[in-house]
C-alpha cells in the first residue's frame, strides 16, 4: 500500500494542506477534521478528472493508498496547536 504524505500548515486565519508529491492537490479549511475530509475529496476529484480528460494518473494514486499527515508545527500559533487533533 502506497503512503501519500499530506502536509498541513496554518495559513492566516485557517489551515491549508497539500499532497507533497502531486502538484495541484491542495485544500483549505477551518479545522483539522475539515481538512482531512476535504483532502480526501480533492484526491478523488483529481483521479476522476484525470480519467475523464485522459490524463495520466500518478502511480501513487493507481492502487490502494494510505494518507499520512505531516504537520508543519512551526506555522501553527501556540494557542491553536492542539485544537481538533
Amino acid at each position: 500500500m502506497e503512503k501519500i504524505i499530506i502536509v498541513m500548515e496554518f495559513a492566516d486565519n485557517n489551515l491549508s494542506a497539500y499532497v507533497k508529491d502531486i502538484y495541484g492537490i491542495a485544500v483549505t479549511g477551518k479545522n483539522i477534521r475539515e481538512i482531512k475530509k476535504s483532502i480526501k475529496e480533492a484526491i478523488n476529484l483529481y483521479i476522476e478528472t484525470s480519467k475523464e480528460m485522459n490524463l495520466e494518473i500518478p502511480d501513487i494514486l493507481k492502487g490502494d493508498f494510505q494518507l499520512v499527515y505531516k504537520y508543519d508545527l512551526c506555522s501553527f500559533p501556540k494557542t491553536s496547536i492542539y485544537d481538533d487533533i
